[in-house]
C-alpha cells in the first residue's frame, strides 16, 4: 500500500496572532513532491483581512496522469495522451474568507 508522507514546522505567535510555517514537505502518493512555507494571521478578524494569509507552496516531480486519475477516477484518457511530469507553485494570499489563489503549473509535455 502506497502512503503520502508530510512533515512540517511552524510556529504560533500569540502576542501577534501570527502562525509561521517555518516549512512543509510532503511526498505525493503517485510520484512527486511539495514544499511550501508562509505566514498566517489566527485572529478573529483575519477572516476578513486582506493580509491575512501569505502561503507558497512548490510541486516538483508530480505525475499528472496518475494525480488526474486519482482526482477524477471515473476519467478514460487516450493510452496516446501521456501530460507527463509537471511543476508548478501555488500562491494563496488574502482573508481566510475570500483568499486569492494563484496557480502556476508547467509541463514537460501537452
Amino acid at each position: 500500500q502506497r502512503q503520502m508522507c508530510i512533515r512540517d514546522s511552524f510556529s504560533l505567535n500569540t502576542a501577534t496572532d501570527t502562525m509561521t510555517l517555518h516549512a512543509i514537505h510532503g511526498l505525493l502518493i503517485d510520484g512527486g513532491q511539495l514544499q511550501g512555507a508562509g505566514l498566517m494571521n489566527v485572529a478573529p478578524e483575519a477572516e476578513m483581512d486582506p493580509s491575512a494569509l501569505q502561503i507558497v507552496i512548490r510541486g516538483s516531480d508530480i505525475h499528472q496522469d496518475s494525480l488526474l486519475k486519482r482526482l477524477v477516477p471515473d476519467i478514460t484518457l487516450p493510452l496516446e495522451l501521456d501530460h507527463g511530469i509537471s511543476s508548478g507553485t501555488v500562491v494563496m494570499k488574502g482573508a481566510h474568507l475570500s483568499p486569492i489563489i494563484d496557480l502556476n503549473f508547467l509541463s514537460t509535455r501537452f
